[in-house]
């Protein structure tokens, strides 16, 4: 039934579909919505439910749906706060230039404006991520350019860039422009040419609530001279990938000393290790590390081991492909003496805190749960022991799912409002609260959760 019926939007007696909770109201429109690439109300009274749903995450391939877009948000103000998340990524080659990809376009070969672009993001009050890949560079320069009303993107938190080009002018554009976004705590950079950058001065403005930042770059040499340290003095999180050899040194030397997590990885296939590469004579700087993610040949194992080892603070140490590790040296990390861990503040309320970069298991064909449990069982029974690292997958779909849902009730407690709870847990929710809130707590904190 379409938004033209002419049933009656609020009968004397609804349709028992339309008697049903709230929450469960989502759960149906997320099972109806599951395969549809553009999905619509089912009918009128439910029209405010699927619009939710709909228009919360946006994604766009191409320019025409961006536009189409923008003309809904326009006839219909109160879709625009509903607005959470807005991706373009551009996949079309029609929306390339022949020069290069994402480059400068003539207005008569646009499809949709950078003046529409910029009312679009000025009609979002509550958008939280925006994502950009091989976009019009002058939609970048509605972002960079000032171009942008004071009051919009106000509550942007994350910025996602992907981009062959870059604008050019003004120089320094990116430390100076972002700075008008204050709630934004995470900028990730990501292409093959160099973001234009001037080295700190006082006259460029930095960004103090900037505690993530990551850069992926073939040209990471171009940043000798960019001060990031100047630029975000808070940084807690910092991701490097480098696509070629050498730059590593350059962007460590400026980060500030004082980051809980850093990650540095190389793409180069075939790769082929250089000293430029090595970030060894960098390392020492970070000295409250929390976290540490390393792979391809950035590092000489004779270097780490010792650094290592002298970091107090350091719990997570991951090594990805190619990396230069031996069975000793793991071996010896974990019989080495080690301190007592310590759980971040977000953790204190759960009992099963999930750190980054935990995954699930993947099973190759032929293998489940179930049969590696009964060969456990056998094994027992015969008098074997079975050891390895893939037992201890058993009973994590458990222990993940109980950290799911205690972390969406945590969240909606911090939050005034569990709607992901009731999204996730369906009739269950109730149960889940009063479960681990207890049945006081659970309808006060119902009372003031937020309409």
């Amino acid at each position: 039934m379409s938004l033209e019926t002419s049933s009656p939007s609020r009968p004397a007696d609804p349709f028992p579909l339309l008697r049903l909770p709230h929450e469960l109201l989502d759960i149906v429109f997320e099972y109806a919505y599951e395969d549809q690439v553009r999905p619509k109300p089912i009918c009128r009274a439910l029209r405010l439910f699927a619009q939710k749903r709909c228009f919360r995450d946006v994604r766009f391939e191409a320019y025409e749906g961006l536009r189409s877009f923008a003309a809904t948000i326009g006839d219909n103000p109160h879709l625009r706060p509903m607005v959470r998340t807005l991706s373009v990524c551009v996949r079309e080659r029609l929306n390339w230039t022949q020069r290069s990809r994402g480059g400068l376009r003539a207005d008569s070969d646009r499809i949709f404006m950078p003046s529409q672009w910029a009312l679009l993001l000025s009609r979002l009050p509550n958008l939280l991520v925006l994502a950009l890949s091989n976009v019009d560079t002058a939609f970048l320069e509605v972002l960079v350019g000032g171009r942008l009303a004071p009051s919009a993107l106000q509550n942007m938190q994350r910025l996602h860039l992907f981009s062959h080009n870059y604008p050019s002018t003004p120089p320094g554009w990116w430390p100076a422009q972002l700075a008008q976004y204050r709630s934004l705590r995470h900028i990730e950079l990501n292409g093959s040419t160099p973001v234009p950058a001037q080295a700190a001065s006082p006259s460029c403005a930095p960004l103090p609530s900037i505690t993530s930042f990551s850069l992926a770059s073939d040209e990471l040499g171009s940043y000798a001279n960019q001060n990031f340290a100047a630029f975000f003095p808070n940084l807690q999180r910092f991701a490097l990938c480098d696509s070629r050899c050498g730059g590593f040194g350059s962007v460590l030397s400026t980060i500030p000393d004082t980051i809980k997590s850093l990650s540095v990885r190389s793409t180069q296939i075939p790769f082929m290790p250089s000293p430029a590469l090595a970030v060894d004579d960098y390392l020492e700087r970070f000295t409250r590390l929390e976290e540490l993610h390393r792979d391809q040949y950035a590092f000489t194992l004779a270097r780490l081991d010792p650094f290592v080892r002298s970091l107090g603070d350091l719990r997570i140490l991951s090594f990805g492909l190619s990396s230069p590790v031996t069975d000793d040296f793991l071996l010896s990390l974990v019989d080495a003496i080690t301190s007592d861990y310590t759980l971040p503040p977000e953790a204190r309320d759960t009992d099963y805190h999930v750190y980054p970069e935990w995954y699930s298991p993947e099973w190759p064909p032929g293998c489940s749960e179930a049969a590696l449990i009964d060969v456990v069982e056998a094994a027992e029974t015969a008098g074997v022991e079975v050891v390895g690292t893939a037992l201890g997958v058993i009973g994590f779909e458990e222990d993940w799912q109980c950290e799911v849902r205690k972390s969406l009730l945590i969240w909606g407690k911090q939050e005034a409002d569990f709607s992901e709870a009731r999204d996730y847990l369906g009739d269950e929710v109730d149960w889940e609260g009063r479960n681990f809130f207890g049945d006081y707590e659970w309808d006060r904190l119902l009372r003031e959760e937020r309409v």
